[in-house]
């Protein structure tokens, strides 16, 4: 366990959970570089430190765009534009806490699960507004022409019940997520249990956390379920869902919702997390080496997780980084930072 620790601790960094393409763009390194920026700006906007930006319009032989801040109208199921976004979506009931009450103080495991779905879906919201798609087979062509007489939202909402039904456990996802939020299609949780139940048999993680999520209760209370949402949660985490696998971290480390107190295992998970570039997995290593809980206390380590943490647009790790420092010795500064001076 040590040694998976200090490898991670040491590079800090790996790659974003979801793939995104562009078929607007034709050059690769172009390509490159362009989703580097966007997925950099809409990390932010899915924390609610920036504005969502204008929906990106794409000029014939234009290769690279920059951004525009500019809020707008965008459906936080991320493929219509029905809604507003606004404020800071945060996991965490509290900035104010210091880490010293533990990164589980105060938790509440629906609202968690809530704020981590709805970060997800605002982070596609912002690449799908910027032209961006996860589904790296899509084209511009490649769409059934809907009938004129459809609302956008009719229309978005066949194109992607058409890929439901053909299998695609993205586009099964998205369908349950219309069913479950009542947006592009009547609100009806049992058909939206039936397609994220196909896409988690699949192995698609999102669609297995969006099932825990509906487990909490949150979106109707009669189907809260602790069992069934840890059960999903778990699967969620073994898939290599980022953001369960924390959730997972935060309840063994703090011994709640039916799972025993096990600071070995809070590690474990939130290294998984952090392997999955989750702020929350690495919020919560740096707590655990600032509290010397379950790994040896670190400030220098515990510095360095926070920083990844803010990076990745998590509010509440500079309050802790902040709170940290005041702690720390100018050479321990220095070396968090990499300073030879």
């Amino acid at each position: 366990m040590r040694g998976r620790v200090l490898a991670v601790a040491s590079l800090l960094l790996s790659g974003c959970a979801a793939t995104y393409y562009n078929p607007h763009i034709t050059d690769a390194a172009a390509l490159d570089r362009q989703r580097i920026i966007d997925e950099g700006y809409c990390t932010q906007v899915a924390s609610g430190a920036v504005a969502m930006p204008e929906v990106r319009h794409y000029q014939s032989g234009v290769q690279n765009y920059q951004i525009t801040g500019s809020a707008r109208t965008y459906g936080s199921d991320g493929y219509s534009a029905n809604s507003y976004y606004s404020g800071s979506v945060t996991a965490y009931p509290s900035s104010g806490d210091a880490f010293s009450a533990g990164v589980a103080n105060g938790m509440n495991m629906g609202a968690a699960l809530r704020a981590g779905q709805d970060r997800k879906q605002v982070m596609q919201g912002c690449m799908y507004s910027l032209g961006w798609t996860t589904d790296k087979h899509v084209s511009a062509l490649n769409a059934p022409t809907p009938a004129k007489n459809k609302t956008q939202n009719e229309e978005f909402f066949e194109i992607a019940l058409a890929g439901a039904e053909a299998g695609d456990p993205q586009m099964q996802t998205r369908v349950a997520s219309a069913y479950m939020e009542g947006k592009d299609a009547p609100k009806d949780l049992d058909k939206a249990i039936h397609w994220l139940k196909k896409a988690s048999a699949q192995g698609y993680s999102d669609a297995t956390f969006q099932l825990a999520y509906i487990y909490t209760g949150q979106v109707e209370s009669t189907y809260a379920d602790t069992q069934m949402m840890l059960l999903n949660l778990g699967k969620a985490a073994e898939q290599g869902e980022g953001m369960a696998q924390s959730m997972l971290g935060t309840m063994y480390y703090s011994g709640s919702n039916g799972l025993s107190k096990d600071l070995d295992k809070a590690v474990e998970w939130y290294m998984k997390a952090c392997e999955n570039n989750d702020a929350t997995g690495f919020l919560g290593m740096g707590s655990l080496y600032a509290l010397g809980q379950g790994v040896d206390k670190d400030p220098i380590q515990a510095h360095r997780f926070f920083i990844k943490a803010e990076e990745l647009g998590n509010a509440e790790a500079a309050q802790y980084r902040k709170l940290l420092e005041e702690h720390m010795t100018e050479a321990q500064l220095r070396e968090a930072s990499g300073s030879t001076n």
